[in-house]
């Protein structure tokens, strides 16, 4: 069976930054300054307040809410609508795997997860999330739950192979928050995750997915979701913002893009593997996508490997230089062009 969303995960690879479990007492207060990647958290114990940048109110959390912030914009969690306390830092609470106590705790437990995506596919994903997504469904939290609990007692209790535990873990909190957030009946998904709550809609996704490299009309996606071509093209676009045909240009451009970071296939079997029946094509959609041509883009990519770095600097954002290297300057200037001109 096609599964969409793992899919898009699949193809997303979050990778882990830090996560943490951090038991707060007192008044509190914790920033967040703008950021790349997602951030996951759950109130395990008690309750707290969030503010968001752009929301017009601070945001109420209780036991056993979760939430996910992938836009980017800077936050702040406190013990009151109204803090008072002093401010910590986010990044460097969730940066190292730990279990922290702050004021001497007792008050609210939050357990959270910060995760980096590559550049590539970050507005995918940050696409199909609300400023502040809060997921409230008691029914459903088990799992998630479960995830929590074995993420906790790995930060406890050490044990041997336990990284790699924790890695697991952090991928199944993400992943469990999400499942919630498609099935909520409460704050309704947006972008191409409500798609994937539409029984019918979600069949036309899995026929992109599962073959991208079909010649796929509006006519064929629509008879894959059972419905008429403008029945199918309205409901489309009202779910996910964007047209059928170009979610299926966008999907084929990611996978294009794994697949030249992760094969090193030549660009004319790139090409075929997502549908461009020629080389040149393909290039010229590739480069209007990212801003580069193919086998450019294949040589940032060796470029960033070779200058990914080891090093912490936890005193401004806590995040491993490992996870988000640094991209070389041709790279950045024609990227920052395209994003200037979209």
């Amino acid at each position: 069976m096609v599964d969409p969303l793992s899919d898009i995960l699949s193809l997303l690879k979050p990778r882990r930054q830090g996560s943490g479990v951090v038991d707060l007492g007192g008044d509190w207060q914790m920033q967040c300054p703008a950021f790349r990647g997602v951030r996951c958290y759950a109130i395990s114990r008690g309750e707290c307040w969030i503010m968001v940048e752009g929301l017009d109110a601070p945001v109420h959390l209780t036991r056993d809410d979760c939430l996910l912030l992938a836009t980017g914009r800077p936050f702040r969690m406190a013990s009151a609508a109204e803090p008072s306390g002093r401010s910590t830092s986010a990044p460097s609470m969730f940066s190292h795997d730990r279990i922290l106590t702050v004021n001497g705790g007792g008050a609210c437990v939050l357990i959270g997860a910060h995760f980096h995506l590559d550049d590539v596919y970050e507005r995918l994903f940050s696409s199909a999330l609300a400023p502040l997504v809060v997921v409230r469904d008691p029914g459903q939290r088990e799992a998630l739950g479960s995830a929590l609990k074995g993420l906790w007692r790995e930060l406890e209790t050490p044990q041997p192979g336990g990284r790699l535990v924790v890695d697991h873990l952090n991928q199944m909190m993400l992943i469990f928050a999400l499942r919630l957030y498609v099935n909520s009946q409460v704050q309704r998904p947006t972008g191409w995750l409500a798609a994937l709550s539409d029984k019918r809609m979600v069949k036309a996704f899995a026929a992109m997915h599962a073959s991208p490299e079909q010649s796929w009309t509006l006519q064929a996606l629509a008879r894959q979701a059972g419905m008429s071509r403008t029945l199918f093209a309205e409901c489309f676009k009202a779910l996910v913002g964007t047209t059928p045909m170009a979610y299926l240009n966008q999907w084929r451009m990611a996978v294009a893009a794994d697949h030249i970071r992760t094969s090193h296939m030549p660009v004319g079997q790139v090409a075929l593997a997502v549908g461009y029946g020629s080389g040149p094509a393909f290039s010229t959609a590739f480069r209007k996508a990212f801003g580069v041509s193919p086998s450019e883009y294949a040589m940032h990519d060796a470029e960033l490997a070779g200058m990914e770095k080891t090093s912490y600097d936890s005193s401004e954002t806590g995040i491993p230089l490992t996870a988000v290297g640094e991209k070389p300057k041709r790279f950045l200037k024609r990227t920052e062009k395209r994003e200037a001109d979209s």
